[in-house]
C-alpha cells in the first residue's frame, strides 16, 4: 500500500468551514442537537450547573439586600422623623397658611361679591371640601388655657361665629389661617408685656396688654392689617375667631391620632367696597422667623370687595 507523503496541517481542521446547512437545519440543531443531546446550545448537565449557579447568586443578592434594608429600618422610627426642626429641611420656623387662596396665586386678587344680603366667594365649595370639611366632624379633647390638657385638642367650629360654615357656604367675608405642622415644635411665647417686638402692630399690642391671665398670653399671635396706609384705612374693622392667635394647648404636634391644626377665622367686617386692598398677616412667637420676601411667617395677598 502506498503511503502519502503529503503534509496535513492540523490547523486546517481547526479552521475548516462549518457544514453547509440551511437556516432551518441550523435552527433545528440549536433547539436540539441529537449528536450532543444539547438543548438550546447546552447539555442537561450544563443547564443544571448554570441553574444552580444563578439560584445561589440571586439568593445571595436577595439576602444582602434584605440585610441592608433591615439595617436601614433599624435607624428609622415609625413614630417620628429621624431629623427634626433645625436638622430637617423643614426647619424650626413653621409657615403660615391661609384659605381660600387667590385663584392665580398670591399676586392675583381674591374677590368677594355681595348679593344684597351676604358675601359670596366662588372658591367656597372647593374650600369646604379641601379644608373645612375635616373640622366639621373633628374629634378631640376639650382644652382650656388653665386646664390639664391632653392632646389632641378639639377645634370647635362653633366658636368661629360669623365665619362658621353653613353647609358648603360661608355667609361672611372670612379667610381662615393655620400654622403648618412641624413635628416637635413648641412655641416660645411673648409673656412679658414690656418686651413685645417693635414691629408688632399696635392693635395687637393693645390686645396683649389687656390680658391679666399669664396662661392666656401663651399664644402664637396672629395680626392682619393693610400693608400700606391707604390699605389700613380701606380695610376697616377685622375680627378674629375664636382667638387672635393659636393657643398653647395645641402644641407640640407629635403625630397624635386625630390631631387637627388650630384655625383662626379672620372676618373682614366692613371694608371699603370696590377697592383693591393689600393685606399682610403675620404670626408672632419668639421662635417664628418673619421674612416678607420668602413669605415665612408672613402672608401677603390682595382682597377686593364688590357690591
Amino acid at each position: 500500500m502506498e503511503k502519502s507523503n503529503k503534509f496535513i496541517d492540523p490547523m486546517d481542521t481547526l479552521f475548516a468551514p462549518p457544514p453547509n446547512r440551511s437556516k432551518w437545519e441550523t435552527f433545528s440543531l440549536f433547539i436540539y442537537n441529537p449528536e450532543t443531546n444539547a438543548f438550546l446550545g447546552r447539555t442537561a448537565s450544563s443547564w443544571a450547573k448554570i441553574t444552580v449557579f444563578y439560584i445561589i447568586f440571586y439568593a445571595c443578592l436577595a439576602a444582602m439586600w434584605a440585610v441592608c434594608l433591615w439595617g436601614l429600618l433599624q435607624t428609622v422610627s415609625e413614630d417620628e422623623p429621624t431629623y427634626l426642626l433645625d436638622r430637617s429641611l423643614i426647619g424650626s420656623s413653621p409657615g403660615l397658611a391661609s384659605r381660600p387662596m387667590p385663584p392665580e396665586g398670591r399676586e392675583s386678587i381674591l374677590s368677594f361679591e355681595y348679593n344684597g344680603t351676604q358675601w359670596h366667594n366662588s372658591e367656597w365649595p372647593q374650600l369646604f371640601e379641601e379644608f373645612l370639611q375635616e373640622y366639621e366632624n373633628a374629634t378631640g379633647n376639650d382644652c382650656t388655657f388653665n386646664g390639664a390638657n391632653v392632646l389632641p385638642c378639639k377645634v370647635d367650629i362653633d366658636n368661629w361665629k360669623q365665619c362658621k360654615p353653613d353647609g358648603k357656604r360661608i355667609n361672611a367675608s372670612c379667610i381662615y389661617f393655620k400654622i403648618n405642622k412641624v413635628m416637635g415644635w413648641t412655641p416660645k411665647y411673648y409673656t412679658d408685656k414690656t418686651k413685645l417686638p417693635s414691629g408688632m402692630p399696635q392693635s395687637l399690642k393693645d390686645v396683649i396688654t389687656k390680658i391679666n391671665d399669664t396662661n392666656q398670653m401663651k399664644m402664637v399671635w396672629l395680626s392682619c392689617e393693610g400693608r400700606h396706609e391707604d390699605d389700613k384705612q380701606n380695610i376697616r374693622n377685622i375680627s378674629f375667631y375664636p382667638h387672635q392667635g393659636f393657643p398653647a394647648y395645641y402644641f407640640p404636634f407629635q403625630r397624635q391620632p386625630n390631631y387637627k391644626s388650630p384655625v383662626v377665622a379672620v372676618h373682614f367686617e366692613n371694608p371699603v367696597p370696590g377697592k383693591t386692598i393689600d393685606v399682610e398677616c403675620r404670626s408672632w412667637a419668639q421662635n417664628i422667623q418673619q421674612d416678607r420676601k420668602e413669605q415665612q411667617g408672613v402672608l401677603n395677598f390682595k382682597l377686593k370687595f364688590n357690591k
